[in-house]
């Protein structure tokens, strides 16, 4: 969708600058922020991401990269959110409402 950018996910297995080798250093993000700020025109609204990206494998990623995003995210004014759709359902029932948990 034209004025939507994407950042690479922190792949450590198959890292998307070709930096990382078995553990992920955030430099993905780093360069996924500087593409952004040279696409855009400065007036950027939000970061919507999967915590656990699920779309393009089961990404998990390393210890302290959402601070980083977040910190990244409120240097340029932006929201961050978090999409649980694909994730929550796999995770299982302690993720799901009360009233769907089935009675023991």
């Amino acid at each position: 969708m034209p004025g939507s950018l994407a950042i690479p996910a922190p792949n450590a297995y198959r890292c998307p600058v070709r930096h990382c080798r078995d553990a992920c250093d955030g430099t993905c993000l780093d360069v996924g922020f500087d593409a952004v700020d040279a696409q855009s025109t400065g007036s950027l609204a939000a970061l919507i991401a999967e915590p656990v990206e699920s779309a393009g494998g089961v990404i998990v990623p390393p210890e302290g990269y959402w601070q980083q995003v977040k910190q990244h995210c409120r240097a340029r004014g932006m929201l961050l959110i978090f999409d649980e759709a694909q994730t929550a359902f796999r995770l299982g029932r302690e993720f799901c409402l009360p009233a769907f948990r089935r009675r023991a």
